[in-house]
């Protein structure tokens, strides 16, 4: 399947990129929602380095992504990261059905595989000011571009071991590629966007119910 990447130039002739779809809850299932279909045709929004950078910039819960994103940028590896960060999105997005299953944490090949990647991380302990205090913190430490795929792999790492597997969903509309966290009080969440996908759903049932009392 061929991705494209969206995107248009500024005044000032540096690309513009649109804003991913974030909607899921949780960054690694917004991760895992750059790629999306959103007219029926498969977009990759962090298929080029800038947008990848963009991406780990405005996503919540991606602060190490992005401070070691910028170090591959500024080390010329930020293409490489790009591309292996895109094979893990692929990975996560594939193993998704299982994690929502709650059976996938419990795959010895899948927490091989996870722990491989997360092995290329370097961390150090480093004493870092918050406010009027100081606090001792692990920080990852860049040591090449697969740092940034292991800092990606942290947070796949999280929705396994702290999200609850009833709450990780793919939106219920059949072309919709979406995944979500569902965190609303009652459980029951549907849609990937009740402006998206829970209108046109809701559209569909108004014409079919009509169709069914005209017959």
């Amino acid at each position: 399947m061929g991705y494209y990447c969206p995107m248009s130039t500024s005044e000032k002739n540096s690309p513009v990129f649109p804003d991913p779809i974030r909607v899921a809850e949780h960054p690694a299932l917004d991760f895992a929602n750059t790629l999306a279909a959103p007219a029926g045709e498969a977009v990759d929004f962090i298929l080029l380095p800038e947008a990848f950078l963009a991406w780990a910039r405005d996503t919540a819960g991606t602060d190490e992504v992005y401070r070691l994103a910028l170090e591959a940028q500024k080390q010329g590896d930020l293409p490489d990261a790009v591309i292996k960060a895109r094979a893990l999105r692929d990975w996560l997005r594939a193993l998704l059905p299982r994690i929502a299953k709650g059976d996938a944490a419990n795959d010895t090949g899948i927490t091989a595989e996870l722990n491989r990647i997360l092995a290329a991380g370097s961390h150090h302990w480093r004493l870092r000011a918050q406010g009027n205090e100081t606090a001792l913190a692990l920080e990852a430490m860049y040591a090449g571009p697969d740092s940034v795929v292991a800092a990606l792999a942290v947070l796949v790492g999280r929705l396994l071991t702290e999200v609850s597997a009833d709450t990780v969903r793919k939106c219920e509309n059949p072309a919709c590629i979406l995944w979500f966290r569902d965190t609303s009080k009652r459980g029951n969440r549907r849609w990937c966007s009740m402006g998206a996908c829970g209108n046109r759903a809701k559209a569909a049932a108004h014409r079919q119910r009509r169709r069914e009392t005209e017959d």
